[in-house]
């Protein structure tokens, strides 16, 4: 179906104005009232012609019966055609003025009304004078229906010219409209013209967009693809390493659902993946597990941090409770609510035996070296009394007669009697060396108690190495409580750690404090050397660092090391009560 033009619009448009204007224009006449009136006189017509054509042929019949009674007849037609007449008009019956026959009739009614009148008595003038006023009446009628046809032909006539003024004037409006519309559709061609060739040309630079944007699309089409296989393989070797990996790693949900588990998880716990999708896990441990379990969930959640706890877990496998080390990972969404939590469970329970047996193995050695400390303290102990009872006496004795054999050559016996003073020299030299091994294996002086043990220790270092070395005694209640064990351990700790000071801190002065309280006693020794060489300097160092640290840990005390750079370091020794000093070879005998 072809458009229409330009030219067919207009033109129907046209016509649609014309076709309105003319029905504007019949309403306004029929509003004024001329149709309507037309109407009723043309009605009044056609009634009065009804009438006329009825009053002739009763003439008619009153003439044939006036030819046949010339008298009677004509009296008696007369008188009914009066009478039907003036009845007619009473009733208000139109007379027709549109009959042909209406001259002839009037002319031979007045005719006969005349000669009526001309040869009738006196009393039928009356009847005649009716007639007449009939027939005026009749005449008048015709006038007036003149008259309103004349003024129907002028009303006609001037609606007529209206009508022609009104066609003219729309002719004219009507080829001002079409030459309008040519001018604005030859605009409107070129107007569209040039639209079409920018249309045109932003179809063609859109296609060009949408071929590169295509183009474009179909490249990260190709990419997303190869990153959806990469994803693929990515999630399939995840799974694999998933679920080859030794410990036990499960996911749950925000409300500790089960959705993941792994082949490790379902050994541990002995049950498969498929029985637990989806479940907490109350009908496979116990009551107080499981709460548990569920308030480590809902405590990751709300601190937002990776949990770490050791608890214990029923292995359906074993039918025990397992140590396991549980690592529990929250995880959220986009707005920030519980998502995911990323446990893993790792069983802890023949490392937590191992370490139970090392630490038992540790104590033992630590019970054992306390036993060896405290039998080389009184081997020491016995091989110092030995020496000095037998070695000890024996010198003396020998000193005493090499005396007496000095003493009785010096007279007569002169080289003799220098052979007896060297030999008297280097008696009193090995007496010398017998009392330092003596003190060294077990000094005398510890009989006298802790305090006084500490303060010849610093005496001798200070006469032996230069250092200047102090004692504070803050409290020594409890110096007469310690046994001899006590005594021994405790002081071989201080000479241990002022040897180590003399040797490798490079010190030039040296102070100890003691409170020994019978609830706690605190040994604390400091010095003024260079600290970072006092644990690097050489491994003897160390070794005896850590043999002190044995001996406080065999007490059950603490050592504690603070270095000062470019201000020496502290060392304190921190021993329990007396009642509350661990005794290590019973310890060991119990374990």
């Amino acid at each position: 179906m072809k458009k229409w033009s330009i030219e067919t619009w207009s033109l129907a448009g046209i016509a649609a104005v014309l076709a309105l204007m003319a029905a504007m224009v019949g309403a306004v006449w029929h509003q004024s009232g001329l149709t309507a009136e037309a109407d009723g006189r043309l009605q009044q017509a056609r009634n009065r012609v009804l009438w006329l054509e009825q009053l002739q042929a009763q003439l008619y019949r009153t003439e044939m019966l006036s030819e046949r009674q010339p008298d009677a007849a004509a009296d008696a037609s007369r008188a009914a055609a009066v009478l039907t007449l003036q009845h007619q008009l009473e009733r208000g019956a139109p007379l027709a003025e549109g009959s042909d026959t209406m001259p002839p009739l009037l002319a031979r009614l007045r005719q006969q009304v005349a000669a009526m009148n001309a040869g009738a008595p006196d009393g039928e003038h009356g009847l005649a004078g009716i007639g007449l006023q009939v027939i005026g009446m009749i005449s008048a009628e015709r006038a007036q229906r003149d008259r309103i046809r004349k003024q129907d032909r002028d009303e006609h006539a001037r609606v007529r010219q209206g009508m022609i003024a009104l066609m003219l004037g729309l002719a004219a409006l009507s080829s001002v409209i079409l030459l309008r519309i040519r001018r604005q559709s030859l605009a409107g061609r070129q107007a569209l013209s040039e639209a079409n060739a920018t249309l045109e040309r932003r179809i063609d630079a859109r296609t060009d967009e949408l071929q590169q944007a295509n183009d474009q699309l179909r490249g990260e089409i190709e990419v997303r693809k190869a990153v959806q296989q990469a994803q693929a393989r990515s999630d399939a070797q995840l799974q694999e390493i998933i679920s080859m990996m030794p410990v036990a790693l499960f996911i749950k949900d925000a409300e500790s659902r089960i959705v993941l588990m792994n082949e490790a998880c379902e050994k541990m716990w002995g049950v498969p993946f498929a029985e637990l999708s989806g479940l907490r896990g109350d009908d496979h441990f116990p009551a107080e597990q499981m709460a548990g379990f569920l308030a480590d969930d809902r405590a990751a959640f709300a601190n937002r941090t990776l949990l770490m706890r050791e608890e214990l877990m029923w292995d359906n496998t074993r039918q025990e409770d397992r140590n396991v080390q549980a690592y529990k990972k929250p995880l959220y969404d986009a707005a920030g609510q519980p998502l995911l939590l990323v446990a893993m469970c790792v069983d802890v329970t023949e490392r937590k035996r191992a370490e139970e047996a090392l630490q038992r193995t540790l104590q033992q050695l630590r019970a054992l070296s306390d036993h060896q400390e405290n039998v080389k303290e009184d081997e020491r102990r016995r091989i110092a009394l030995d020496i000095h009872d037998e070695l000890g006496q024996n010198l003396l004795a020998l000193k005493l007669d090499v005396s007496m054999l000095h003493a009785r050559t010096g007279a007569s016996h002169g080289h003799l009697h220098r052979e007896a003073g060297r030999v008297l020299a280097t008696l009193d030299a090995s007496i010398l060396s017998v009392r330092a091994i003596i003190d060294e294996l077990h000094p005398s002086v510890l009989e006298l108690g802790l305090c006084a043990a500490v303060d010849w220790q610093l005496r001798r270092l200070e006469q032996r190495s230069g250092l200047r070395c102090s004692l504070q005694l803050i409290d020594d209640s409890a110096n007469c409580l310690l046994d001899q064990r006590q005594t021994s351990g405790i002081f071989r700790i201080v000479q241990t750690a002022l040897s180590n000071i003399s040797l490798f801190a490079g010190a030039s002065a040296v102070h100890v404090s003691l409170n020994l309280q019978p609830q706690r006693m605190t040994i604390v020794i400091t010095d003024d050397g260079a600290s970072e060489q006092q644990g690097e300097r050489s491994q003897t160092a160390a070794f005896g660092l850590r043999a002190i640290r044995e001996r406080v840990s065999a007490f059950g005390g603490e050592l504690v090391v603070a270095c000062r750079a470019g201000s020496g370091s502290s060392m304190s020794i921190l021993l329990p009560g007396l009642e509350q000093q661990a005794r290590p070879v019973e310890a060991m005998a119990a374990g």
